[in-house]
C-alpha cells in the first residue's frame, strides 16, 4: 500500500512515529528504547539538544541546534524543528544570521518523546525520534530537610522512564555521572557541614542520527534541584 503524505506527516510526530515504526514500547519503557535515528541526505552535522532546568518560576526549556556541513562551514536558512505531543511542533529560529545555529525556549516542560527535524534544499535529516525520560522528583531529601553531616546521604528520585543515564552534584560534590536507579548515596566525606546545601539531578537520553554526518546526535538534558537541605 502506498504511504500517504498524511500518513508521513503523521509519523514525523514524535507521538505517532513509535507507532509507524512498528515499536510497541509504551510511555513507560526506557527511554532509550524509544529512540530512532531517523533518515537524511548524509550531509548536514547536527548538534540538537533540549535542555530542561527547574526554578522558582518551573522549568524552562531550551531548544538549541546547531548545523553545519561537511566542511565545517555553518548551514543558514534551514529549517529546523522540534516537535513534541504537549509542545506541539517548536519553530527555531537562527541566532544570528548565517551562524548556522538555531535556537528557541518555552516557559514549561512536557514529558514525552521529541522528533527532530532539520531541512535546506536537499539537504536534511528526518524522522528522528528521541525518547523523553520525563520529569522527575527528587524525594528525599525534601526542602528543609535536616541531615547528619559526615555520614552517606541517601537521595532518592522518581523514574518515569529510565534514562540513558543520570548525574547528580551537590554545592561538596560531583557532578558525578550515574546510573538513573532512583536512588544514590553520596559519600560520607562530601555530606559536609553547612545550612544551604543544593542537591541537583540530572537526567539524560541521546540518540545518534543516521541520516547524519558522524558526530550527530540528539540530547536532552531534564534538572530537578533540591534547596536548601540543611545539614548538621
Amino acid at each position: 500500500m502506498k504511504t500517504t503524505t498524511l500518513q508521513r506527516l503523521g509519523c514525523a510526530a514524535a507521538v505517532l512515529l513509535a507507532a509507524c515504526s512498528g515499536d510497541n514500547t509504551g510511555p513507560g519503557a526506557p527511554a532509550p528504547d524509544r529512540n530512532n535515528p531517523g533518515t537524511g541526505s548524509s550531509t548536514l552535522l547536527v548538534t540538537a539538544n533540549v535542555d530542561a532546568s527547574d526554578g522558582a518560576a518551573g522549568f524552562v526549556t531550551d531548544f538549541t541546534v546547531s548545523v553545519r556541513d561537511a566542511a565545517g562551514n555553518p548551514v543558514s536558512g534551514a529549517t529546523v524543528t522540534i516537535s513534541n505531543v504537549d509542545f506541539g511542533m517548536v519553530s527555531l529560529v537562527e541566532t544570528v544570521a548565517n551562524s548556522g545555529d538555531y535556537a528557541a525556549t518555552r516557559a514549561s516542560f512536557f514529558g514525552g518523546d521529541f522528533a527532530l527535524s532539520v531541512v535546506r534544499g536537499q539537504d536534511e535529516v528526518r524522522n528522528v525520534l528521541l525518547g523523553g525520560p520525563g520529569v522527575h522528583s527528587i524525594t528525599a531529601p525534601v526542602v528543609n530537610s535536616i541531615v547528619p553531616g559526615q555520614q552517606a546521604l541517601t537521595v532518592t528520585w522518581s523514574v518515569p522512564s529510565q534514562a540513558l543515564s543520570a548525574e547528580i552534584e551537590t554545592r561538596d560534590f560531583g557532578p558525578t555521572i550515574i546510573q538513573d536507579s532512583g536512588t544514590y548515596d553520596i559519600p560520607a566525606g562530601s555530606n559536609v557541614t553547612r545550612s544551604d546545601q543544593r542537591i541537583r539531578l540530572f537526567r539524560f537520553n541521546e540518540v545518534n542520527l543516521a541520516g547524519g554526518l558522524t558526530g550527530s546526535r540528539f540530547r536532552i538534558k531534564i534538572r530537578q534541584s533540591v534547596e536548601p537541605v540543611v545539614v548538621q
